[in-house]
């Protein structure tokens, strides 16, 4: 459990493992609302896997120029990107119905991350939103 709060020291986000034990509290019981207490969350104590990209795939109709509006994007999060400084990029994340750029939300990719529970491998990513 100690290598989580050191990964949160490291990337400066020391709740970091609070956030995973809620966001795992979520995997289990969905749209329900979260207790104060993170305490109720599941317990974490499993390896953390760190990535330093990721790529987005997705459907752009309006620009032709990928394979029928389909491209992908490299995103970064990289703490010493060329052996000079950190980069993380922002992207733009679908949160809403509302169309055009009415639903989405702006993020700041802090870090990209896997985790096991119950033999699920999961997929994260930790957002700095800008509202």
């Amino acid at each position: 459990m100690r290598a989580h709060y050191s990964l949160g020291e490291h990337i400066k986000q020391p709740q970091l493992h609070n956030a995973i034990r809620r966001y795992l509290w979520g995997v289990q019981h969905g749209d329900n609302e979260q207790p104060t207490n993170v305490q109720a969350c599941p317990p974490f104590a499993s390896p953390i896997s760190v990535f330093h990209s990721a790529i987005a795939r997705f459907y752009a109709p309006s620009d032709v120029c990928g394979a029928g509006g389909m491209h992908s994007e490299r995103i970064r999060s990289h703490p010493f990107w060329r052996e000079e400084h950190a980069r993380h990029d922002t992207v733009f994340v679908v949160t809403g119905d509302e169309p055009s750029m009415l639903g989405l939300t702006v993020a700041h990719m802090l870090l990209f991350f896997s985790l096991k529970f119950h033999d699920v491998v999961h997929k994260c990513a930790l957002v700095h939103w800008f509202r």
